[in-house]
């Protein structure tokens, strides 16, 4: 196994400092993988003290690559940092954007959210089931739910 294997594997089954210790020089050699997971240990605090600059440095080497759980996860802190009055969401809706546009379903659904909210945004019902019914057709159950909801209102 490469060393991105058994770092992967050392994250897996909770072994967050054997696996940090493996995974950091690959992520300051730039690979995207590990520095998502290095961003993860950081924002969640697993094995390290939570930092959350540091999540948010590795987040966005990742994300500049288009790994789009690094996209995600940057979105969310973003989007926390929106919620708390620390910027806008200019930031959180185009990482959001980007890893929905790319496949992923949690982002899908943040960005119906989104436009079903106007988070941002102005309110598009038709925005928000269009990346609903995408995350939905991804089988995620928050999107399978809201979109009921707003199909079952508008009948």
């Amino acid at each position: 196994m490469s060393n991105l294997q058994n770092g992967l594997a050392l994250f897996q089954s909770g072994e967050y400092s054997q696996s940090f210790d493996m995974l950091l020089p690959l992520a300051e050699e730039g690979n995207a993988e590990a520095q998502s997971v290095i961003g993860c240990i950081y924002e969640l605090g697993l094995g390290k003290d939570i930092d959350m600059n540091k999540a948010i440095y590795w987040y966005e080497k990742s994300a500049a690559q288009d790994h789009i759980i690094a996209l995600n996860n940057l979105a969310n802190i973003f989007m926390y940092l929106y919620r708390e009055g620390l910027i806008d969401t200019n930031k959180a809706v185009n990482l959001y954007r980007k890893a929905a546009e790319l496949g992923m379903a949690p982002s899908q659904y943040m960005i119906g959210k989104i436009y079903l909210e106007g988070i941002g945004l102005d309110v598009n019902e038709t925005e928000a089931v269009k990346w609903l019914k995408l995350a939905s057709a991804n089988d995620f159950e928050p999107a399978k739910t809201m979109l009921s909801s707003i199909l079952s209102s508008s009948a």
